[in-house]
């Protein structure tokens, strides 16, 4: 469940696309127009109170929080939102 994922600045061409798009309009795509999803928020919310995560993966993940705390090539670790988000 973990991968790395590296993000590089987009080209000057691209960004002066983006820009125009912006300024256009166009960016980001209009979704107003769409249509609404059929399920309901109680039905996901009840879906979602089914999902069982293991006592070892919970302590698995503080154990992360706490290493990259610790780490002397990191400035600052993470906090508790980063465990809740993985």
């Amino acid at each position: 469940f973990l991968f790395k994922l590296v993000l590089r600045h987009a080209s000057q061409s691209a960004e002066v696309q983006i820009l125009g798009g912006v300024l256009q309009g166009t960016l980001p795509p209009r979704i107003d127009g769409l249509p609404a999803i059929g399920v309901s928020r109680e039905a996901i919310e009840q879906e979602l109170s089914q999902v069982q995560v293991d006592q070892s993966i919970v302590e698995y993940i503080a154990q992360i929080l706490q290493n990259t705390r610790a780490h002397p090539l990191l400035a600052y670790g993470s906090g508790v939102r980063g465990g809740i988000a993985l």
